[in-house]
């Protein structure tokens, strides 16, 4: 009798740790969701505001200005790159898988140049005769 209650003891605990194992694996599994959608959210918010930013000066016309500060990371320490195109602009970074973002905007012309690239910093956004320039400030 006493080997039959070890044996039904031991397929109860097994049997609990598996229910435990799935039950830690779907936790897991959400906590990676949760992190996905933040690292979204915060990088379309910090696209949308700066796409703003640049609309505003644009439309403000000759000789506006306006500072927009760019972080130093994303939500989690996530490094990103931004460039600014004519008509869009676009964020990437890589977080289980390289990422893009793109937004629109107005001017269609911007420091004279294809794109302009911008670091994590104070950038000083210029619009000068209908063309908007992109100055780092350190």
């Amino acid at each position: 009798m006493r080997g039959q209650v070890t044996v039904d003891f031991m397929m109860a605990m097994g049997l609990a740790l598996v229910m435990f194992i799935l039950l830690l694996n779907s936790t897991y599994n959400q906590e990676v969701q949760a992190r996905d959608v933040m690292q979204t959210v915060d990088a379309r918010g910090l696209l949308e505001d700066f796409a703003s930013s640049v609309d505003s000066v644009y439309l403000s016309g000759n000789n506006a200005s306006g500072t927009f500060v760019l972080p130093d990371t994303l939500s989690g320490g996530l490094e990103y790159r931004l460039r600014v195109y004519p008509r869009s602009i676009l964020l990437s970074f890589d977080y289980r898988g390289e990422k893009h973002y793109s937004t629109g905007i107005f001017p269609a012309r911007i420091n004279e140049t294809a794109f302009v690239e911008l670091s994590h910093c104070r950038v000083v956004i210029r619009n000068v005769g209908g063309v908007v320039y992109f100055e780092n400030e350190e």
